[in-house]
């Protein structure tokens, strides 16, 4: 997890409402490299696929409870993350990883805004409101963003390098960037597509 310069993280939030993946159902290693090598060494790019079901709701209705998915380990060795992956990452060393969407990659810019009628703060990225799969912006309380809040002014309200920001799809917010902050690149165990 990437820190604020200047606090620590704040462990919040319970995993029951995050979306979370079970046990393997099969695993095997699969080539992702066009050239079968990591672009930034000559080692052979290797990716791990593994199905998985989906616990919890923190990405209804784009990714529903009981659904399948299949998490590619590795992946990010061989290729960027890209705005709208859907990502595995271990939050704060629990066993059983999070699901959740990229919303912010290195160089853009975010920062929390009060909502026009008072509802609350809301997320604007890239100078647009951030919004779930349904259009719904993201609007949270004060005391849900203060941890967000953190980054926003540590890092200027841009997104260093390295560093993601990931969402659930409430649009009140799940154990995401907006609890735990920023994520660094290297924390992701990989990238995840629905099967089927």
């Amino acid at each position: 997890m990437i820190s604020p310069r200047s606090h620590g993280w704040l462990l919040v939030g319970l995993l029951l409402a995050s979306a979370v993946y079970g046990l393997a159902a099969d695993r095997r290693l699969v080539n992702h490299s066009p050239t079968g090598f990591d672009t930034r060494s000559e080692t052979p790019c290797r990716v791990e696929a593994e199905e998985r079901t989906v616990r919890g709701i923190s990405l209804e209705p784009f990714i529903h409870h009981g659904q399948s998915v299949t998490i590619l380990r590795g992946y990010y060795a061989c290729h960027p993350v890209a705005r709208g992956d859907l990502v595995v990452y271990r939050y704060a060393g629990h066993a059983t990883p999070i699901l959740k969407v990229v919303k912010a990659i290195p160089g853009d810019t975010f920062a929390l805004e009060p909502a026009e009628d008072g509802t609350g703060v809301r997320l604007t990225i890239n100078g647009q409101l951030a919004k779930t799969s349904q259009g719904i912006p993201y609007t949270m309380d004060e005391r849900n963003s203060r941890m967000l809040a953190l980054y926003a002014r540590d890092y200027h309200g841009v997104i260093p390098e390295q560093a993601v920001l990931i969402l659930g799809n409430q649009p009140g917010g799940s154990l995401d960037s907006i609890r735990f902050g920023l994520v660094g690149q290297r924390e992701l165990l990989g990238k995840a597509e629905p099967s089927g």
